[in-house]
């Protein structure tokens, strides 16, 4: 959805990002999910590739996976950059060696056994951390402005408690961005994790308006019938209302009434996702006509005509309202 109607609705939320990045800022993404932080971090990703800055990725996995993930796409990336220390040289393989020699660089190939199972998660961020300093100082001696290479972290959540000292060291050497779902937000390591983040930017849900355009642009690109402009309106309307905020409620709202020939004004009311919650009203109508039907009594015995038969109505209110209880309190599919 997003190719077709772009990032609509976080204009401020884009320019401030685009300052934190190019101010070697640490940011941090927290939203529910379903929010659009995905796609703020690619924005972010993207916007860092075309300014041709230095950016690596650690994946949505395991600490230690994704840690060697990094070491890869380092040495894929940026051949040049990847640097061993002179110690480390010395127990590679003959051959890696010798390619070394040949072309001026190592390749993954011959260095994934290196960064293997024996190495260590501690040992594996002190290579990084040594290649990024010396980096940083051939950018110095080149008269370049030395920059810090920048980590996207997928999904911060997979930085345990136990790895949160390992993890806190690249924010000595690198700018981090990362994201995080906010449920995990309240853990205790998350939020001295947060501590390190200079931005910690928390979505909120889109406008209404930003919603119902969203809609609009989408239409512009599709080829879905409606039995009158009216309807179409209605759609629209239904789609920024049911969707909550939610890009995703948004996307999976269209997604839906794609598979429709043609959108009808009944068929409108049909459309719904499971990231809607429906606050029911049945138990609190019920409770305050539990609560006027006792007044009956206490009309009774205090000899108050109206306290009486408005206890009395209530009391027949309450009867009914248990038989139409799949009217009143409407469950979501």
């Amino acid at each position: 959805m997003i190719e077709t109607t772009g990032l609509i609705g976080r204009d401020n939320e884009l320019q401030r990002l685009n300052s934190e990045l190019v101010t070697n800022s640490n940011v941090l993404i927290i939203a529910p999910n379903g929010y659009g932080k995905r796609a703020l971090y690619t924005y972010l990703k993207e916007l860092a590739d075309d300014y041709g800055l230095f950016n690596l990725e650690m994946p949505d996995d395991t600490f230690v996976r994704a840690t060697k993930a990094i070491v890869q796409n380092y040495c894929t990336k940026y051949p040049h950059d990847f640097l061993i220390h002179p110690d480390d040289s010395k127990k590679l393989p003959v051959l890696t060696q010798k390619r070394f020699n040949e072309n001026g660089y190592y390749e993954w190939g011959t260095l994934s056994r290196f960064f293997g199972h024996d190495m260590g998660i501690s040992g594996i961020i002190q290579r990084l951390i040594y290649s990024f300093y010396w980096m940083g100082n051939a950018q110095i001696q080149n008269n370049l402005e030395p920059r810090k290479p920048i980590i996207f972290v997928k999904n911060l959540r997979r930085i345990t408690d136990g790895n949160t000292p390992n993890f806190s060291r690249f924010f000595q050497q690198c700018q981090v961005i990362a994201i995080l779902d906010k449920q995990y937000a309240h853990l205790k390591h998350m939020k001295r994790l947060q501590n390190s983040f200079q931005y910690v930017l928390e979505l909120e849900p889109l406008a209404s308006d930003a919603c119902r355009l969203i809609v609009k642009k989408w239409l512009e690109h599709s080829d879905m019938s409606f039995e009158s402009e009216k309807t179409e309106q209605l759609f629209i309307e239904h789609i920024a209302r049911d969707s909550a905020g939610q890009p995703t409620g948004i996307k999976k709202l269209l997604e839906q009434a794609q598979k429709e020939p043609e959108i009808t004004k009944d068929k409108v009311r049909e459309f719904e996702w499971e990231g809607v919650q429906y606050m029911s009203m049945y138990p609190l109508f019920m409770i305050t006509l539990a609560i006027l039907t006792v007044l009956r009594t206490l009309g009774r015995s205090m000899g108050d005509t109206t306290w009486l038969v408005i206890g009395a109505v209530s009391g027949v209110a309450l009867m009914i309202a248990f038989f139409l209880r799949p009217v009143l309190d409407k469950e979501p599919k």
